[in-house]
């Protein structure tokens, strides 16, 4: 017997990103779940999940996971950049079936700006949270 697992809504927003021309050319692969403990090269994105609620209990079906994109700059002015590219691909072409499952709608909430202080000197990130709707 099999069971239906929900998409994992993390591994398929990065996977998706990675595949956006305009995102690569300003952070070429480097869009991750987990920073590398090494990572020091610049822009770089972490896509995680925060939370969120599964809508329909029995059969689980509907997923509605709520992310945190945290994109880091070379300076500020390119995580802004880097972050609000990230949002309008979302927006334009995010809904749809890919390989981790389909995307039926995103929410966004804020985008905040974060300095990352455990760099010397602090590096520059944007925060952005968003809700997806999601199935198998």
């Amino acid at each position: 017997m099999t069971v239906q697992l929900l998409p994992n809504a993390e591994a398929l927003l990065v996977d998706f990103l990675r595949d956006q021309a305009e995102v690569t050319a300003l952070c070429s692969q480097r869009i991750y779940t987990v920073l590398p403990n090494d990572h020091d090269t610049w822009p770089a994105v972490r896509v995680t999940r925060l939370g969120g609620r599964t809508i329909t209990h029995v059969p689980l079906w509907l997923d509605a996971p709520f992310l945190q994109v945290d994109v880091w700059g070379g300076p500020k002015a390119t995580a802004f950049t880097l972050t609000e590219t990230i949002r309008a691909v979302i927006a334009e072409r995010l809904a749809g079936v890919h390989d981790h499952g389909v995307v039926t709608k995103a929410e966004f909430g804020g985008v905040a700006f974060l300095p990352d202080q455990t760099w010397e000197p602090a590096r520059p990130r944007y925060s952005l949270d968003l809700t997806l709707y999601t199935h198998p």
